[in-house]
């Protein structure tokens, strides 16, 4: 059985399941689309991330024809959407505590 704390344990724990999974958010992508998107992540690593995801059930994974070429291709499932979403939440509380939004109790906020 998948317990969803172990699923963002490891997923959290890797910046590249993390941008893998945003990019996916917006829609399927092949292989190639993903490496030209994550510069510095590598064939080998995206591949392990996106097995692992497969596993997970966040990602399914589209083989289309029966011999070369053959066309791959990744999208996320329902669960892999929310997760997703809830990642986006994440990147976006960080975003507001860099800008400061976020103050010990006794001093304001900027807003700006």
């Amino acid at each position: 059985m998948l317990r969803v704390a172990s699923i963002v344990e490891d997923l959290l724990a890797c910046k590249w399941s993390t941008a893998l999974l945003s990019l996916l958010a917006d829609g399927e992508k092949r292989p190639s689309q993903l490496l030209r998107c994550c510069p510095g992540l590598s064939p080998k690593v995206m591949n392990e991330r996106l097995k692992k995801m497969v596993g997970f059930r966040l990602v399914n994974r589209f083989v289309y024809g029966e011999k070369p070429p053959i066309r791959v291709v990744y999208k996320l499932t329902p669960l892999g959407m929310r997760l997703a979403a809830i990642v986006r939440e994440i990147e976006q509380l960080q975003s507001e505590l860099d800008r400061g939004l976020f103050k010990p109790e006794g001093e304001s906020a900027d807003i700006s």
